[in-house]
């Protein structure tokens, strides 16, 4: 989480910090899933099977890390004003971090 917030200082202030958090919710996330579950159906293509376990293994804390990171993506898109951006990506960072931890 230390790493995340100072690489967002560093980069793009303060809206950047404030993602950090975000990020460091959906490294959580990844940390604690399990093993990869072969039993889920594969997905056929010409080239192949291609296992949704894996699939899902693999963004498994990258959405949650994403969803959260929503503000600051909006903001780099243009679409929100910094200052607001930074108060929502805080909002939505504290308490995707904060709800995440407390279920977990």
């Amino acid at each position: 989480a230390v790493f995340g917030v100072v690489w967002g200082l560093c980069s793009i202030g303060p809206v950047g910090a404030a993602a950090g958090l975000a990020l460091a919710a959906g490294a959580m996330r990844a940390a604690r899933r399990g093993r990869v579950r072969h039993e889920f159906p594969p997905i056929v293509t010409p080239m192949g099977y291609v296992p949704t376990g894996l699939l899902y293994w693999l963004v498994t804390g990258l959405d949650l890390g994403v969803l959260l990171s929503v503000p600051t993506l909006l903001m780099i898109a243009g679409v929100l004003p910094p200052p607001l951006a930074v108060g929502l990506q805080a909002v939505a960072s504290l308490l995707g971090l904060g709800l995440f931890v407390t279920r977990a």
